[in-house]
């Protein structure tokens, strides 16, 4: 039987859950190759700050899905999106200040691959340069075609070092739901709404936007409306502290947050430095928000799990304050 020759090698392992980064946080997974010959150790690869030959490349998509499987590299094919070629092409290249990029197309004809070469000093660098030169180009052609266009995941290879990059969202768990029954408080509605709301986005600007308000609602009107009524009808209501819970993740990469008082965290940080930003179009002595901004995105997609545990904190010590009310016999 004839060997073929254009057939590609693919190797695949299981990675456990706590390894990936928390569910619908974007994560990057890193993948190096030690090849025979190759003397250097680990940290000399990954650390290398010489500026490089990198290979960038970005799968569209119509929407942000979460596929059951994590690959580290975007095949021939992969993606879609709202956007045609003609059939007799099978690519176009757009040409930016940043150099050339090469739109491909999959079998439906629907632009769904973007190719780009460029010198960095850092993956993150050229994804960067990635972004500065397509980013302007699908903003615009999305207000014109108005349509969607997402960048479903982006990858690059540092031939040098032997060294794949890919983004990727770690699948959310099965979870089983039992029958029971329960109860809502209708005051609570709007902060459910808005914490699925969340859940259901893949912006991490519109994400964070919603988690943080969920926390001004309670601090700036549920709590001082329910502690002024416990006051009125003589209910006394036991406080908590409430305290940035631990997590692994921020165990690990934000430790200085873990115990620090939520509205400390919330007035000084969260409202000053990334509220004001998203929530303006011009903040005085900060740069205009571009959400496609590749560094601008991170900073937001890392403050994400942040706000999330945050923002539940405050929603279950309120809850409990609620219940200690009602059952002091309070009315609202």
């Amino acid at each position: 039987m004839a060997k073929n020759r254009n057939a590609v090698r693919t190797s695949s392992l299981k990675i456990k859950p706590e390894k990936l980064a928390p569910p619908g946080v974007e994560g990057y997974l890193i993948c190096l190759e030690k090849l025979r010959g190759d003397d250097r150790t680990d940290k000399e690869q990954l650390r290398d700050k010489d500026e490089r030959e990198f290979e960038v490349k970005c799968a569209l998509g119509k929407y942000f899905a979460v596929p059951e499987e994590i690959q580290c590299s975007i095949p021939n094919g992969y993606g879609e999106s709202y956007l045609l070629m003609p059939k007799e092409e099978k690519e176009s290249v757009l040409k930016t200040a940043q150099g050339e990029y090469h739109l491909f197309k999959n079998l439906n004809n629907e632009i769904s691959m973007i190719a780009f070469n460029c010198r960095a000093h850092s993956w993150q660098e050229s994804f960067d340069k990635f972004y500065l030169g397509i980013a302007p180009f699908l903003d615009h052609l999305a207000y014109l075609a108005d349509i969607p266009i997402v960048v479903q995941k982006i990858y690059c290879r540092d031939k040098k070092n032997n060294l794949s990059v890919a983004s990727y969202a770690t699948p959310y768990p099965e979870v089983k739901l039992e029958p029971h029954s329960g109860e809502m408080r209708e005051e609570f509605l709007p902060f459910y709404a808005l914490f699925r709301e969340a859940k259901n986005s893949f912006s991490s600007y519109y994400r964070f936007l919603c988690y943080y308000k969920i926390m001004e609602g309670i601090f700036g009107y549920l709590r001082p409306k329910l502690m002024l009524e416990a006051r009125r009808q003589n209910i006394k209501i036991v406080t908590q502290k409430e305290l940035v819970p631990s997590h692994r993740e921020l165990d690990y990469f934000q430790k200085q947050y873990v115990g620090m008082q939520i509205k400390t965290l919330f007035d000084n940080e969260l409202t000053q430095e990334y509220r004001n930003t998203v929530a303006h179009f011009v903040v005085k002595n900060s740069p205009i928000l571009n959400p496609s901004n590749f560094y601008m995105t991170v900073k937001f997609a890392d403050i994400i799990l942040l706000s999330e545990l945050c923002a539940r904190e405050t929603l279950r010590i309120q809850l409990d304050y609620h219940i200690q009310f009602y059952k002091g016999g309070g009315i609202l």
